[in-house]
C-alpha cells in the first residue's frame, strides 16, 4: 500500500479487528510500504527544495495520487505525444511541412501566467526556465518546424523533439531534463532565435545544474523502472535498493563539486533525511528481510552490507521462519522453468546497483538432511540468479525444500503496488455491472486464466 497516513492506521486497526477472529497478523510487518511512492516523496522532497524547481513539499503536498492515473516509471519510448511530434520529421522529408509563414500560427496553452514567467525569469531557474522553453517549442507548428531545422543543423540525422513535462510527476521532468541536454546546441540556438525568450536564455551554470540535476535522479529512474516489472518479484529487492539509493545520496552529500551549486547541499541532505525515514521502518519490517534472505543472489549474507547487527538480526529473523516452517513441511514439487520476458534494462541496472555477494556457485544436494539445509543455504550453495529468483527456485526447489516453502510464499508479496493496481484495472473488463453476481471464486479463476494464457502457459 502506499505511504498515506490513513494506511498505518488502516493496518494497525485491521491487526486488531483480526483478533476477534483468532487470525494473526503484525501491522508492522504485514504493512509493506510502496516503494515507488517512498520515491515519489524523496524526489519530490529534494526538487521542493532546490531553488531551480516550484515543486511542492511532498509533505504538504504529495504529488503521487495525482499521477496515479499514469503510468509509474515514464518511458518516452511509449509516449505517443513525443512519438507524434517526432514523426513530423518524415513530414518534413515529405515536404508537408515546409511553410514557415506564422501568420496563421496558433499556440498551445501555456498554463502560466505572466507573473509566473516574470517570476522565473527573475529567479533565473533552470528547471523552471527549461520548462517554458519546451512549452514554446512544442507551442505551434512554426515553432516546432523551426526547432527541428535547428536539431537537423546540429545534429545531422537526429530526430528527436524535445519532451514537456509534467511537474507532478518527477520522472517526467527527469526524462525532459535528459533530452534536453541531448539536444543542448539546438535548444540555445532556437532561442536565440526568438528574441521574447531571451530573458529566458539557459547559461552556463544553468547547463551545469540541469546536469547535476539529471545525475542525482537517474538510479531513482532505474529503480523505478525495476520495480515496475510485473513478471519477477519485488519485495526482496526493495531493502537493496533503498540501501543503494542512501549509498547514493550519502556519496552525493559529501561531493563537494555538486554541494558547491546553490541549493544542492539542503536538498540532498533533505531527500537523505526523507529516505533514511522509511529506509528504517523496511530494516524493522520481518517480512522485507524475509524476502530479501530467499532471493537466491542475496541469502542472510547480504546484510553484512549494511552492519553487523544488522546480519545478527536478519539471522534470528530467518532461522525462525525457517524453523516454523520446517515442523509443517511439504515437499515441493520442482516444474520446469515458465517462458518469461526477458526485460530491458533490469540486469544491467540490478547488477550494477546491488550486485551480490554469494560467491560459492556449487552444485546443490540432492538429498537434504536435518538442518543441513540451513547451512547449505546460508553458505550460498547453488550460486544464484539475480534477475530471475523464481526461474532459480524452480530449478533448485528439490535440493532446499524448506526454504523453498519460504520462498514460495514471500516472494509472492510485491514490494509495489503497481503490479496490484494493474491487476485491479485489468479486472474492470471482466467486473462489470452486467456480472454483478459472479463469485469470488469465479473472478479467481478467470483473471488468473487470463494471465496465464498472455504468458504461454495456457494453450488456446
Amino acid at each position: 500500500m502506499d505511504n498515506a497516513t490513513s494506511n498505518d492506521v488502516l493496518a494497525r486497526s485491521l491487526a486488531t479487528l483480526l483478533v476477534k477472529y483468532d487470525v494473526q497478523f503484525d501491522s508492522k510487518s504485514g504493512q509493506i510500504r510502496c516503494l515507488p511512492h517512498v520515491i515519489n516523496l524523496v524526489v519530490q522532497q529534494i526538487l521542493s527544495k532546490l531553488s531551480s524547481s516550484d515543486v511542492a513539499d511532498p509533505d504538504v503536498d504529495d504529488y503521487y495520487n495525482e499521477a496515479k492515473k499514469h503510468s509509474v516509471h515514464y518511458d518516452p519510448n511509449n509516449d505517443p505525444d513525443v512519438q507524434e511530434l517526432e514523426d513530423e520529421y518524415q513530414d518534413d522529408e515529405n515536404g508537408v511541412n515546409s511553410r514557415t509563414d506564422s501568420s496563421d500560427e496558433e499556440e498551445l496553452s501555456d498554463d502560466v501566467s505572466d507573473s509566473e514567467l516574470h517570476a522565473v525569469s527573475q529567479k533565473k531557474a533552470p528547471i523552471a526556465k527549461l520548462r517554458h522553453i519546451v512549452t514554446k517549442i512544442v507551442s505551434s507548428p512554426q515553432r516546432r518546424y523551426a526547432f527541428r531545422q535547428q536539431v537537423q543543423k546540429f545534429y545531422h540525422d537526429l530526430k528527436l523533439m524535445v519532451i514537456r513535462d509534467v511537474k507532478t510527476r518527477w520522472n517526467c521532468t527527469h526524462a525532459m531534463i535528459q533530452r534536453a541536454l541531448l539536444l543542448q546546441n539546438a535548444i540555445n540556438a532556437w532561442v536565440l532565435n526568438v528574441p521574447e525568450l531571451h530573458p529566458y536564455a539557459l547559461t552556463k551554470f544553468d547547463w551545469k545544474v540541469l546536469t547535476a540535476t539529471e545525475e542525482l535522479l537517474q538510479p531513482f529512474t532505474d529503480i523505478t523502472q525495476d520495480m515496475s516489472q510485473s513478471q519477477t518479484p519485488t519485495l526482496c529487492y526493495a531493502i537493496p535498493f533503498y540501501h543503494h539509493m542512501k549509498k547514493h545520496l550519502t556519496a552525493s552529500v559529501g561531493n563537494t563539486q555538486l554541494t558547491s551549486i546553490g541549493g544542492f547541499h539542503d536538498a540532498i541532505a533533505a531527500g537523505l533525511a526523507k529516505l533514511e525515514s522509511y529506509y528504517y521502518r523496511a530494516l524493522s519490517n520481518e517480512f522485507n528481510i524475509i524476502a530479501t534472505a530467499c532471493h537466491p543472489s542475496f541469502r542472510i549474507d547480504w546484510f553484512r552490507k549494511i552492519d553487523v547487527s544488522v546480519y545478527d538480526e536478519a539471522c534470528r529473523i530467518v532461522k525462525n521462519k525457517y524453523d516454523e516452517y520446517r515442523q509443517k513441511q511439504v515437499q515441493p514439487q520442482t516444474a520446469p522453468a515458465t517462458p518469461t520476458k526477458t526485460g530491458t534494462s533490469k540486469q544491467s541496472q540490478l547488477s550494477l546497483a546491488l550486485g551480490s555477494p554469494i560467491k560459492l556457485p556449487n552444485p546443490v544436494d540432492p538429498r537434504p538432511t536435518g538442518d543441513l539445509e540451513w547451512h547449505r543455504w546460508c553458505s550460498g550453495e547453488g550460486g544464484g540468479n539475480l534477475e530471475r529468483p523464481l526461474i532459480w527456485w524452480k530449478e533448485h526447489a528439490a535440493g532446499f525444500p524448506v526454504m523453498a516453502l519460504v520462498a514460495w510464499d514471500f516472494l509472492a508479496i510485491q514490494g509495489s503496488a503497481v503490479s496490484v493496481e494493474r491487476l485491479f484495472s485489468s479486472s474492470r473488463h471482466l467486473c462489470t455491472d452486467v456480472r454483478s453476481s459472479m463469485k469470488a471464486k469465479t473472478i479467481t479463476q478467470a483473471m488468473c486464466a487470463k494471465m496465464w494464457i498472455k504468458q504461454g502457459l495456457l494453450k488456446v
